[in-house]
């Protein structure tokens, strides 16, 4: 997956809805985000970007 100039704003995983990983991005292989916002996301883990240990993230230019 590829975000480049894009804005993850206000967005909220709860329950019932599995684990609550990942507000706004959930990775489970690689992901590549460039000059993105991320802004009031909320998780109970990952509240921007949830990463599996195995996971890639190249992260360039953005704000978490």
């Amino acid at each position: 997956m590829t975000a480049t100039e894009s804005v993850f704003d206000d967005n909220e995983v709860r329950p019932p809805f599995g684990l609550q990983r990942g507000g706004a991005i959930f990775n489970e292989g690689t992901i590549s985000i460039d000059s993105t916002l991320f802004t009031g996301n909320t998780a109970t883990q990952g509240g921007a970007i949830y990463a599996e240990l195995s996971s890639v993230i190249t992260l360039t230019g953005s704000t978490v």
